[in-house]
């Protein structure tokens, strides 16, 4: 049987979450993620 793998998601509105992410990365290294996240230059709500 053929088991569905899921994905974690993470929204980083710009305020540390890349570190949240590595930080799950390697509690949980065999999971999916998705990440997304906002940059200095690139405004979110323009």
């Amino acid at each position: 049987m053929d088991k569905k793998r899921l994905s974690i998601g993470f929204f980083d509105s710009g305020v540390g979450g890349i570190s949240v992410l590595r930080e799950a990365m390697k509690l949980m290294p065999n999971e999916n993620y998705i990440y997304f996240g906002r940059f200095k230059k690139c405004s979110l709500w323009s």
